[in-house]
């Protein structure tokens, strides 16, 4: 099998934080973890983050997101590739602020889940359950809002009209 790339298309900008995640949850890694690499490589950049001017806030991620991302590719790398990961840090950054930088901050949360020295596999089984608690907190915002709309028609009706 030849190189492989997945397009996962998320529309901007701004805030897409949680469809970034989801991205990389549902579809990104278990592709990684279905080719079953011998070593993960990580080109490690931080363009993403909501402060930095380069994409324009465009996915506008945050340090934990980062962080996030680092753990589970480690998992992946424990459940398929003893745990062998390399990561490269990319280079070209404005990083004004020096060591409070949202750049130093990311690469700090970046090199703190790689440091973790954790054992856990990725596990798609994780994944399901991860979704279905996402479904039902969805679900349960859903729910709220439409309890909301229907106190506001009650009061709207309830309200003497204005002659």
């Amino acid at each position: 099998r030849g190189p492989r790339i997945i397009d996962v298309g998320i529309e901007g900008p701004g805030g897409q934080r949680a469809l970034w995640r989801r991205a990389w949850r549902d579809k990104v890694l278990p592709a990684l973890a279905a080719h079953r690499p011998d070593l993960i490589v990580v080109s490690a950049g931080f363009d993403a983050h909501r402060k930095d001017d380069m994409n324009s806030g465009f996915l506008g991620l945050l340090e934990a997101d980062y962080q996030w991302l680092t753990r589970e590719l480690v998992k992946v790398a424990n459940a398929h590739c003893g745990g062998r990961v390399v990561s490269v840090l990319e280079g070209g950054y404005r990083i004004q602020g020096g060591i409070v930088s949202a750049f130093a901050r990311s690469v700090a949360a970046h090199v703190r889940a790689l440091g973790e020295g954790s054992l856990a596999a990725y596990c798609p089984d994780d994944v399901r359950a991860e979704r279905e608690q996402e479904r039902r907190k969805r679900e349960a915002q859903e729910a709220r809002q439409r309890e909301l709309l229907r106190q506001r028609e009650l009061l709207f009706m309830a309200a003497p009209a204005a002659s």
